[in-house]
């Protein structure tokens, strides 16, 4: 007996081969992550972001949350973002910022910088040239920069502001230094310290034998995390921080009680998990009480809280375990 195919039966075979095909996710070159906000951007096209947008941090889109990704025009000409609480800034090619949200400084248009970081409602500027650090909105202090050769890093944390970089000494050579305040940090003289990252109340430094220090805002002596060697970035929420190391897998520590460190439990680590199963990165972002991964091959996958839709997946429930953007 001849089987006839119909139409119907033509196109369930054709939707079921359509359906072994995994659609690939459009290549992604960075990403950044606020307390409840998230953004990529793409290798062509304008950044895609999603989550809070009820303060306007997301720009001209709707006061709402966005809990899938959407794009955003105003930042096609952006070459680095710094996410904050109720507000963004973006950084252009030519050295330019601007700001927009509820709690958006106004930045003089002649302002070119290297470097900006946002916490809370606080922006600083690492200038283009020189070393007088420009700060807009309340917040902690700056450090006392009169002595500074170069700035390297910044970091702000909710009471704390440090930076890192080459200070002069009268009739001495020039010195590398971490400075929290008025104060340098024990433990990190003599080291070009390249990176720092800050949550509400710690710092992380990450040193050139790829070994990471941290320290909390009260204290003024940097200790080494335990177990932890082959760093090549960290990223810090408010209340933990994570390592991508060499070989493109990650590991965290901190505080746990919204799936921080993405082990399936709820147990604050002391010391650095693995995550197991997240492999290949190229990328790392943190910020509030949440983490993301940008993969090799474009896909970025988060952990954490997701009361603001921050994660990205279409939801408001936290992730236990690194999960997929749907971009």
């Amino acid at each position: 007996m001849r089987m006839i195919a119909t139409g119907a039966m033509l196109g369930a075979a054709l939707l079921a081969l359509s359906g072994c095909r995994r659609p690939k996710p459009p290549p992604t070159v960075r990403i950044w992550m606020g307390p409840a906000h998230t953004c990529t951007a793409l290798k062509a096209g304008p950044p895609v972001c999603w989550g809070s947008n009820e303060s306007g941090q997301m720009g001209e889109l709707a006061r709402e949350v966005f809990a899938r990704p959407g794009p955003v025009a105003e930042l096609a000409t952006a070459k680095e973002l710094a996410l904050g609480a109720r507000h963004s800034c973006a950084l252009d090619a030519s050295g330019g910022v601007r700001c927009w949200g509820t709690d958006a400084p106004t930045i003089p248009p002649d302002l070119r910088a290297k470097k900006l970081v946002v916490r809370g409602g606080r922006t600083c500027v690492v200038p283009a040239t020189g070393t007088e650090l420009t700060c807009f909105g309340p917040g902690p202090a700056a450090p006392d920069l009169r002595n500074a050769v170069e700035l390297r890093a910044l970091a702000i944390g909710d009471a704390h502001t440090c930076v890192a970089g080459t200070f002069s000494r009268e009739g001495a050579p020039n010195y590398d230094d971490v400075s929290c305040g008025d104060k340098p940090i024990e433990g990190l003289t003599g080291i070009r310290i390249e990176s720092l990252v800050a949550g509400a109340q710690h710092t992380c430094a990450l040193l050139p034998d790829r070994t990471v220090k941290c320290w909390a805002a009260w204290e003024k002596a940097a200790s080494s995390v335990a177990g932890l060697l082959g760093a090549v970035e960290i990223a810090a929420g408010d209340r933990h921080t994570c390592a991508r190391l060499g070989n493109g897998t990650v590991s965290c520590w901190g505080q746990n009680d919204h799936h921080q460190i993405a082990n399936g439990t709820t147990a604050a680590a002391p010391k650095p998990v693995p995550l197991f199963g997240l492999v290949g990165v190229q990328e790392l972002a943190g910020g509030g009480d949440g983490a993301c991964a940008r993969l090799g091959d474009g896909d970025i996958r988060c952990w954490g809280n997701n009361d603001k839709g921050q994660m990205g997946d279409g939801t408001l429930r936290e992730h236990d375990v690194p999960m997929p953007v749907k971009l």
